[in-house]
């Protein structure tokens, strides 16, 4: 059973999609915040039959486009399928639905705001006209594991399904859990974590109310700060692989931006930092923060300090591996390292392609500066020549990459020696003997003076 369900405001369509995800059985739920991307999917799917969705789910609200232009559009290509409005404003507000109804039997108007109970009783009309009889709500309702990176203390117990009648308690109700535990179920596949269903209300409610991910730099501690920003990363990350960049996915980008250069603002310490990463296990997070506080770090140093640098430096950082899922080859930076034998040929040719399906996300959307695109595709172009996507020479590399790169570099170097300050001195002049060329030039002299003296 498969669904389209269009909604630009992305708590309110996650909200929603938990509770079609426990309303229907065994429910697959392609999710857009944009009616544009929406009708790339359809018209993507249109030779597949009439009606390859059970239905489609579409508020009022969905950007790039007017819904009454989109549902005649679908209209015309799926004529079997039913569609479903899902709006504060009634049907016969909005334009091009005079004859909706008419159209499909199934056809339906789900009015905001309303009760889950009800919104259940919608659904299931639309999916089971004849049916006599309601349908038994279960036990346990069940929450995409993505979810839980929303917050980080649970209002009520959560559990893991082990078998049909198996669940075993996770996380208490009250008590806090970290990234790492939800990235250790991540990787043993665990898709849902349950929920008891008397408990649900409670959840629904604190997941609708909760200002995810908001925080006050200024008052928060170094460790607060940073756990905050670790599950800002991940639910981006997860945000705009599936979505795409969200004014919702934007926003929280700009609020992560924020706090990073409060820290850079603040006279960074390296000693600090680097105590701070030193045993912890989250390369991605770990690399994508680090870049981008030495990156501005840089551009303080070379007086090239101003927002709009500052921010398609830190955009760059936080979405130039976000294609890749592995932490591993995320740490290779040489298309000619040894560690790339380890993979299969399929699983080269993607990584060495990441930096263009990268720039090739970002340059869909206007509302990010093109600067930030230009970067991501350039960000494994080294001084020599000879790296990639393009093997650009010096020359040709953009004076903001070679910033990045530089930065990137460094990050890279440390995580390398495991944050060792001891090995610090190495890694500086290994980097003055590389880098003493073209666009890199200047900002190695601002690299010098900054961090020389740290070794």
């Amino acid at each position: 059973m498969e669904i389209v369900f269009i909604d630009s405001n992305d708590k309110q369509r996650s909200l929603y999609r938990i509770y079609l995800e426990n309303i229907l059985e065994d429910c697959v739920v392609h999710e857009f915040f944009s009616l544009k991307n929406a009708h790339k999917f359809l018209e993507n799917r249109s030779d597949k039959g009439e009606r390859p969705f059970t239905f489609v789910l579409a508020n009022t609200n969905g950007r790039d486009g007017d819904l009454g232009e989109f549902y005649e559009s679908f209209h015309q290509k799926f004529k079997t399928t039913p569609f479903v409005i899902f709006s504060e404003d009634p049907v016969d507000l909005i334009s091009g639905m005079d004859s909706f109804f008419s159209h499909h039997p199934q056809n339906s108007h789900i009015q905001l705001p309303i009760s889950p109970a009800d919104f259940r009783e919608k659904v299931l009309g639309v999916v089971y006209p004849d049916r006599m009889n309601l349908t038994a709500v279960k036990a346990f309702q069940k929450v995409r594991l993505f979810n839980f990176y929303r917050f980080n203390k649970p209002q009520c117990h959560v559990y893991i399904k082990l078998s049909k009648m198996k669940y075993v308690k996770v996380f208490n109700q009250g008590v806090k859990y970290s990234r790492a535990d939800l990235d250790r179920l991540k990787i043993k596949e665990v898709d849902y974590l349950y929920i008891r269903n008397e408990d649900f209300q409670k959840f629904q409610v604190n997941f609708f109310r909760n200002n995810f991910l908001e925080f006050d730099a200024d008052v928060a501690t170094p460790d607060e700060l940073q756990e905050k920003l670790e599950f800002t990363h991940a639910m981006l990350h997860e945000l705009v692989l599936n979505l795409g960049f969200s004014e919702d996915a934007i926003e929280l980008t700009e609020k992560s931006l924020e706090a990073i250069f409060g820290i850079v603002d603040k006279d960074l310490n390296l000693s600090d930092l680097l105590r701070r990463f030193r045993g912890q296990d989250d390369y991605l997070y770990d690399h994508s923060y680090l870049t981008s506080v030495i990156a501005c770090d840089l551009l303080r140093k070379m007086n090239w300090w101003n927002e709009e640098r500052m921010e398609i430096l830190g955009f760059a950082a936080l979405f130039h591996d976000i294609t890749i899922k592995n932490p591993m080859l995320a740490k290779i930076t040489d298309k000619r390292d040894e560690e790339l034998k380890k993979y299969s040929e399929k699983e080269v040719k993607k990584y060495l392609k990441h930096p263009l399906e990268a720039f090739e996300l970002i340059l869909e959307y206007p509302n990010i500066p093109s600067k930030v695109a230009e970067i991501i595709c350039q960000h494994h172009e080294s001084p020599e020549g000879d790296g990639f996507p393009n093997s650009l020479r010096p020359i040709n590399i953009d004076p903001l990459s070679a910033v990045f790169i530089m930065a990137h570099d460094f990050v890279n170097a440390l995580e390398k020696h495991e944050y060792d300050e001891e090995k610090l001195d190495f890694i500086v002049n290994a980097m003055r003997s590389r880098y003493d060329v073209g666009p890199f030039k200047l900002p190695l002299r601002a690299f010098l003076s900054r961090y020389k003296a740290a070794a």
